[in-house]
């Protein structure tokens, strides 16, 4: 049942009324009377009980909690939140001869970040050599993720050294915080687990626990792109990749071995998760695919603003709701009140209509399909399917409008 917070007006009638109920008289109307001081003081009192109270039930729940409750329910359940890290990786100097590269030298980027080396490297011959140099970024995040052959300037230089060095080895990328609404939903996901015998949920947040997975959504059977019958046993795991990894979280073959390595074994343990009679040649794991929505919008009209300004911001709405506004639903594992596996005409309209109206905009009509040509009113996403936007059109109206 909800939680609700009475007004102060009403806890003051409400204080006013025990007291009168208590003393058995009236009160005088006078304002100063001692029981509507009384009356108003604890009425304003309780309410501050009241609000803080409604702050700690929300905060005991994981789809209303701020960050700093989620946190608090991570802890609790042993869920920590995916902390940033820095962009790692190794690179080539030319150093003189009988000189040392101290650990912590700085190097500048390109950007102006600051990259530091991690170990003391000593070139032992009486010339100029190249030394192998393990490197890290100052700054945690994406921003200090630099590709092998970038060019990084030593800050401070070394008499009979080069100036910069070039990187050769990415080892880890940098990746900001787990982002507050994905962390939302893995609480979401042991709260509503049944884990247990290796069910889906168990093949759920093993995938999920490890780095760089996004959403892992796991079902009985072959590979839907597989010809072959699905046989007892048969399992696939479909893995989507946080957006550092790929923008549209297409899962690398690095991150599908990791994935499947930690759905046979353990690796805290080192004991096996395969159930008694099942093998690892029937266990699948994919990473999902996006399929490209391509939308019409027809007689776009705006009374403020510019056309191409109101365009501009319709393209990244849709694209953004297409993306992360509908995923696969996983019979069983999935909660059916969360359903949002069908994309329909009206999920469009709905998005630009919330963007027109603050423009005084209309459009005649929107449309869209799986190809520019061809137009269809819903579609339902596959267990491996999600969305982007592959192209939109925008379309002159039947009046002659310029859209």
């Amino acid at each position: 049942m909800p939680y609700n917070v009475p007004s102060t007006e009403e806890l003051i009638k409400r204080n006013l009324s025990l007291l009168e109920s208590s003393l058995n008289q009236n009160t005088p109307e006078a304002e100063k009377a001692f029981n509507h001081v009384l009356a108003a003081v604890l009425g304003m009192a309780a309410k501050g009980l009241y609000t803080y109270a409604a702050d700690l039930a929300r905060e005991n729940l994981a789809l209303t909690a701020s960050e700093e409750g989620l946190t608090t329910l991570g802890k609790e359940y042993g869920i920590p939140r995916g902390e940033p890290a820095a962009w790692e990786g190794e690179s080539q100097f030319v150093l003189a001869g009988g000189k040392t590269l101290y650990v912590g030298t700085v190097f500048i980027g390109q950007q102006g970040l600051k990259y530091e080396t991690t170990s003391s490297v000593t070139n032992h011959s009486k010339t100029q050599d190249t030394v192998t140099v393990p490197i890290v970024c100052c700054e945690v995040g994406t921003e200090g993720n630099v590709s092998t052959g970038a060019v990084l300037t030593i800050q401070t230089p070394l008499p009979g050294s080069k100036r910069t060095l070039i990187v050769t080895k990415i080892t880890s990328l940098g990746a900001p915080a787990e982002d507050i609404e994905l962390y939302r939903q893995h609480i979401l996901d042991f709260e509503r687990s049944e884990g247990g015998g290796g069910n889906s949920s168990d093949y759920r947040s093993w995938a999920q626990a490890v780095p760089g997975v996004r959403r892992a959504y796991p079902l009985t059977g072959v590979p839907v792109t597989s010809s072959a019958v699905s046989l007892p046993g048969d399992r696939t795991v479909y893995i989507e990749a946080l957006p550092n990894i790929h923008p549209d979280g297409i899962a690398p073959l690095y991150l599908i071995n990791e994935v499947k390595n930690n759905l046979i074994q353990d690796p805290q343990s080192g004991k096996s998760r395969l159930l008694l009679g099942f093998s690892e040649n029937n266990l699948y794991v994919e990473s999902i695919v996006r399929k490209e929505i391509y939308v019409t919008i027809k007689g776009l009209v705006v009374k403020t603003g510019t056309i191409s300004h109101v365009q501009s911001i319709l393209t990244t709405t849709i694209e953004m709701f297409l993306r992360n506004g509908l995923s696969p639903f996983i019979q069983g594992l999935d909660s059916e009140f969360e359903r949002n596996d069908t994309f329909t005409v009206l999920h469009l309209a709905r998005e630009v209509q919330n963007v027109i109206e603050g423009y005084g905009g209309s459009v005649e009509s929107v449309l869209f399909g799986l190809s520019p040509s061809v137009n269809i009113t819903r579609y339902t996403l596959n267990c491996n399917e999600k969305l982007k936007l592959g192209k939109i059109f925008f379309v002159d109206g039947v009046n002659g409008e310029n859209a």
